[in-house]
């Protein structure tokens, strides 16, 4: 975060941190405001790092405002409308999957009374700050812009969009853990229990805790670790060698795990913890088909 401040403020306000693979990591800052409202095919995580946030969504067809304090996450489904707008000497993490082969993204403005969908346009999403662009200006020269009449031939959206689900509120990571040591029988550690279980999403979070070893493991598809508090040890032998080498995860660092990589998770204290980042083992086939919203 410090070595990439001065991108974290207008007009940039973001930083990709991982890019090339599975698993795109963004550092974002702000203040922004934004009008329009985003729609993609897989879920976003959010994790507050510096100050709050404003996540605008439409939930079940019905503006409404999640603010994201310091300290919490956010877990939004998929096909959801929401527009992330975040305020001066804030920073955040947000974490998102790529977009598969024909999957679309859209980006909506609304009529200021959040009763009809003034503009849209949908694409498939390869590089969101670039892709995002256009849209944005093609909206601001558009006769919905100027007239604040809905454009009329608009196809339907080729996303159904999610007007069903009541959304979760924001967990507080430390309140989390607390609560979960605090359960009859709970270990000292923890290799990794989900942060959101039962939920419906092919993009799972667990959370690792404690001074121990866990189990070796191993994903299919890339993972992401992320070191919330303290330090831990990652023990992993890659799918090209079988040497076994050692990673050491401090605060507040990211740490991408290629796929075929096995894996095993050791924290160094007992207040260690972070997150684990992967995709439902179903999600994923060898021809890339698309990953399950249902």
């Amino acid at each position: 975060v410090e070595e990439h401040k001065h991108l974290l403020v207008p007009p940039v306000c973001n930083k990709l941190v991982y890019g090339a693979g599975m698993w795109k990591a963004m550092v974002v800052g702000g203040p922004n405001a934004r009008a329009d409202y985003h729609i993609e095919e897989g879920e976003e995580f959010f994790l507050q790092l510096t100050g709050k946030m404003c996540l605008k969504v439409m939930e079940r067809g019905v503006p409404r405002d999640i603010i994201i304090e310091e300290g919490q996450m956010f877990m939004l489904p998929a096909r959801i409308p929401h527009s992330p707008n975040r305020y001066e000497n804030t920073v955040g993490l947000v974490m998102e999957r790529e977009r598969i082969p024909g999957e679309m993204d859209g980006l909506r403005w609304y009529t200021p009374e959040h009763d009809a969908v003034l503009y849209e346009e949908w694409f498939h999403c390869t590089d969101l700050g670039r892709d995002l662009k256009p849209v944005i200006e093609r909206f601001n020269s558009s006769e919905a812009k100027k007239t604040g009449v809905p454009r009329k031939d608009d196809a339907p959206p080729p996303v159904i969009v999610d007007e069903d689900t009541e959304l979760s509120p924001p967990v507080k990571l430390v309140d989390w853990i607390e609560a979960a040591r605090g359960m009859p029988d709970a270990p000292p550690c923890c290799e990794g229990t989900p942060l959101f279980p039962g939920a419906n999403h092919a993009f799972c979070v667990d959370v690792y805790w404690g001074q121990c070893s866990g189990a070796d493991r191993e994903r299919r598809g890339e993972v992401m670790l992320f070191q919330q508090r303290g330090s831990a040890h990652i023990q992993l032998t890659t799918a090209d060698s079988d040497d076994e080498e050692t990673r050491l995860l401090r605060q507040g660092e990211l740490l991408m795990l290629p796929e075929g990589t096995t894996y095993r998770i050791i924290g160094q204290e007992s207040d260690c913890t972070g997150l684990e980042f992967y995709i439902h083992s179903y999600a994923i086939s060898p021809n890339k088909r698309r990953m399950s919203n249902t």
